[in-house]
C-alpha cells in the first residue's frame, strides 16, 4: 500500500522497451520476458480481457480473502482482497493480486457489485461506465519482493504494482503477479 496515499510519487512509464525504468529495476531484465508478460505488465489498462482473448478462455475471479482495516495517518478504511484470475475451463490460475481499496473513494455500487458479481473491478468500471486511468509504478519478481507481498498459488514470478483512478482520486492499489513458469512456457491459442 505504498502508493495509494503517496501522491508525490511518480508512476513508471514502461515502453520503447523499457530503457526509461528506474535504477532500482536494474537487475529486472524485462526485454527477456515472455511477449504477453511484457504486454501485462506495461498495459494502463485492464489485463484480464487481454488474458481471455491470449487463451481463449473465460475467466474467474476467485475470492481468496477480504478483510477491511483502518490506516493512519488520516483514519482512512480500505478494503483489502486477495484474489486469483482462474480460467474456467482449465483450472489455470493467470494471475494473482492483492487489492486495497480506499473505501472513501469507491464508486457508488462497486463494492457490492464487486461481492455479488464475481467479476475484478476493471470489467465492473467498464460496465458502470466509470472513466478510469491505471498509473504503473513498480515491476518485478515476485520472489524479491517481502515473504507478506509474495503470491498464493505459486512460487516465481513477476508483478507490477498499480494504482487506478477514477474521479481523479487514487482509489485502489493492486498488486498482481504472473507465474513466470506458465508464461514462459504456455502457447497462446
Amino acid at each position: 500500500m505504498k502508493y495509494l496515499f503517496d501522491l508525490a510519487a511518480n508512476p513508471i512509464f514502461v515502453s520503447g522497451g523499457c530503457e526509461q525504468l528506474p535504477d532500482h529495476l536494474s537487475d529486472f531484465h524485462f526485454s527477456k520476458l515472455p511477449m504477453l508478460l511484457r504486454i501485462f505488465l506495461s498495459t494502463d489498462g485492464t489485463v484480464s480481457k487481454a488474458i481471455e482473448a491470449a487463451f481463449n478462455e473465460s475467466l474467474n475471479v476467485s475470492l481468496i480473502s477480504e478483510s477491511t482495516l483502518t490506516v493512519a495517518p488520516n483514519a482512512e478504511s480500505l478494503l483489502h482482497r486477495e484474489i486469483n484470475l482462474i480460467g474456467k475451463k482449465s483450472g489455470q490460475i493467470y494471475t494473482y493480486a492483492s487489492s486495497y481499496l480506499n473505501l472513501s473513494y469507491v464508486p457508488d455500487n462497486l463494492l457490492d457489485e464487486l461481492k455479488n458479481s464475481g467479476h475484478g473491478v476493471g470489467w465492473l468500471l467498464r460496465k458502470m461506465n466509470k472513466e478510469q486511468y491505471r498509473e504503473i509504478f513498480d515491476l518485478g519478481y515476485s520472489e524479491d519482493l517481502p515473504e507478506q507481498f509474495r503470491p498464493k498459488g505459486f512460487s516465481k514470478g513477476v508483478y507490477r504494482i498499480y494504482c487506478i483512478r477514477v474521479g481523479g482520486e487514487r482509489f485502489m492499489e493492486i498488486t498482481e503477479h504472473y507465474p513466470l513458469d506458465f508464461y514462459t512456457n504456455s502457447r497462446v491459442v
